[in-house]
């Protein structure tokens, strides 16, 4: 086994793993894997919000397979049937982070 193989392996069977660190998503009515992790927004990283207006972000980390290719930055898209915006998408190694924000109500 190659040392990417082992890598996706090792991804999928416990860092995105339901049982051990990831939970299970629906991002655009697709299902799939992920470690989602809170994180702090700062005003000037999100671009056409209304100021003042606090904003509350996430960071999601999805095998590059399970990852729209719709997620880019200003788009909108639905996490867990709630409107976010991504904020950016990056990819590392075999895992791709996608982070998004929205307004608190």
């Amino acid at each position: 086994m190659s040392f990417k193989d082992q890598l996706l392996s090792d991804i999928q069977d416990v860092f995105l793993n339901p049982d051990e660190f990831g939970e299970a998503i629906n991002l655009n009515g697709r299902t799939m894997p992920a470690v989602v992790e809170a994180f702090d927004v700062a005003f000037d990283q999100a671009v056409g919000f209304r100021p003042g207006v606090s904003l509350e972000g996430v960071a999601l980390h999805v095998a590059e397979a399970d990852a729209p290719d719709e997620c880019r930055s200003g788009r909108e898209v639905r996490f867990n049937g709630e409107r976010w915006f991504v904020l950016d998408a990056n990819r590392d190694a075999c895992l791709r982070t996608i982070r998004l924000c929205r307004e608190l109500s």
